[in-house]
């Protein structure tokens, strides 16, 4: 959480994918640029990107100290038709999360058990 400019809490973004052919969850962690409120990922694995044998799944980032709320940028950012995650309060022992579906940019909140195992 404290690796933005003076060790400020930054945002940042993880992608799930899933591997047609191992059967497999995996996560790949893209390049970004970050701030307080913000993270731009620079999608440059062209193999994930155009092959037929990964699914992008699903997209989690964090809302750093903020709440596990979707913001109106959000809104705008999440289009593509997979789960979206957000997770914040990272300050606190237990952080929150909020958990989302898009399909084409209209939403349906889900509880974040229906796609995560959840720690004992």
């Amino acid at each position: 959480m404290r690796k933005g400019k003076g060790r400020q809490p930054a945002e940042a973004l993880v992608h799930f994918y899933w591997d047609k052919q191992e059967q497999r969850y995996f996560i790949r962690v893209p390049k970004q640029i970050v701030s307080g409120v913000s993270v731009d990922a620079l999608l440059d694995d062209e193999e994930l990107m155009t092959s037929d044998r990964y699914i992008h799944y699903a997209d989690l980032h964090s809302h750093n100290r903020m709440p596990a709320v979707f913001s109106k940028t959000d809104d705008h950012d999440e289009r593509a038709t997979r789960v979206y995650m957000v997770v914040g309060r990272l300050d606190r022992y237990f952080p929150e999360i909020t958990v989302r579906i898009s399909n084409g940019g209209r939403f349906l909140e889900i509880a974040p058990e229906q796609v995560l195992e959840m720690p004992r």
